[in-house]
């Protein structure tokens, strides 16, 4: 028979595995520090040692009189000023927000929306005056050609004055250094001071039927008779083509303008370049160099290389971004710094791709008054859907 008098003695298999679990346990967080909070919200320390030892230590409190008096100035100071910032962005958020909705920036939503519904005289005017000048265009045009350029010379000064003091309110003035105007001002030097210059005028010709006219499609402009801007947009690309168009068809008499005369490959392409390298250098002499500090020093005054790297909706800033994806010189998701130089050499590389684009069809349009006359009406017609 045999003795079990030792048997409670012996640990059970079971009982093993659970101590050299434990020890394990132990093994790995010695060394280590551990923090507990006790009953009486005092922090405490746990420490195991190397040797396996436990020691406990309350954590000393921390009074703000042992915090030194500059870094709690500094920290309030810091807080004083994100508080300021945030007060600052948020209401130049709400006044751009209330004068999109508006029209005034001081104008809570809430007050104009309680207003009485009513057609604004401005808008009376701009409605008026759109009308009067699509009517007036298409007499002259019909009637009267030789009379035209005038017309436009005079129509589009004024219209250009207006938006000037418009946009100089918003900083947007230095939109006016865009190439459109340019184009403007080109036509107009030429057919008033040197009609005779057919290289110049050809130039004119592929650079208003060119990038000029496709602009009304890529930038949506449209024929809103209520909205004074939407009119200036609109005439600006439309009014310089419909003189060019003129010009060559001998309905504005001109000697210098054959009617067989024609556009050779190399002047499709040398002709409006030269103009759009004037243009550019242009451009950048006066952004880059005479307005660098200003620019710099204000933000918010807005060019068009500022104002498409911002619009995350553009399709031309999208399209941009894509192709520097595509490239490897941008992220998936990156943004674009308007001030950087990779995004003034990325609008102006699309640029020049663009006005390569559409002066394509420029040579077949000034052979052909028939296709021209559809040409016209086809763009036109986009601006009024």
């Amino acid at each position: 028979m045999q003795d079990n008098s030792h048997s409670e003695d012996v640990p059970s298999e079971n009982t093993k595995s659970v101590m050299d679990t434990t020890l394990d346990k132990l093994r790995q967080i010695k060394g280590k520090v551990f923090h507990m909070i006790d009953g009486n919200n005092q922090l405490v320390r746990f420490t195991f040692g190397k040797d396996g030892q436990l020691s406990l230590e309350n954590v000393p409190r921390i009074h703000l009189s042992a915090i030194p008096t500059k870094m709690l100035e500094a920290g309030k100071e810091m807080k004083d000023k994100m508080r300021e910032v945030r007060k600052d962005t948020q209401g130049r958020a709400q006044k751009k927000w209330r004068k999109a909705v508006t029209g005034d920036a001081e104008k809570s939503v809430r007050e104009h929306m309680k207003e009485v519904p009513q057609v604004k005289m401005i808008d009376k005017i701009s409605f008026t005056f759109g009308v009067l000048c699509i009517c007036g265009s298409e007499w002259l045009a019909l009637r009267k050609p030789d009379w035209f350029p005038l017309y436009y010379y005079a129509f589009m000064s004024v219209l250009l004055v207006w938006r000037f003091i418009a946009y100089s309110r918003d900083k947007y003035q230095l939109f006016m250094l865009d190439f459109c105007y340019f184009v403007n001002l080109s036509v107009v030097l030429q057919t008033a001071f040197f009609p005779s210059n057919i290289n110049w005028f050809k130039a004119n010709y592929i650079l208003c039927m060119g990038p000029l006219m496709f602009a009304i499609v890529v930038w949506k402009n449209s024929l809103v008779f209520h909205s004074l801007d939407k009119l200036t947009s609109f005439f600006l690309h439309a009014f310089p083509p419909l003189t060019v168009h003129l010009l060559r068809w001998g309905l504005i008499h001109n000697p210098s303008v054959l009617a067989d005369d024609f556009i050779a490959p190399v002047e499709v392409l040398l002709l409006p370049l030269g103009l759009y390298l004037c243009w550019q250098l242009g451009y950048w002499t006066i952004t880059e160099g005479a307005l660098r500090s200003q620019l710099a020093n204000d933000p918010d005054m807005i060019t068009s290389v500022r104002y498409l790297a911002r619009d995350r909706k553009n399709g031309f800033r999208n399209l941009c971004m894509s192709l520097l994806c595509w490239l490897g010189f941008s992220q998936p998701g990156e943004g674009l710094d308007p001030d950087s130089f990779k995004a003034k050499v990325t609008f102006a590389v699309t640029q020049l791709i663009y006005t390569l684009i559409t002066i394509i069809p420029t040579p077949f349009l000034y052979s052909s008054y028939s296709l021209s006359c559809i040409y016209l009406m086809l763009l036109y017609g986009f601006g009024t859907w």
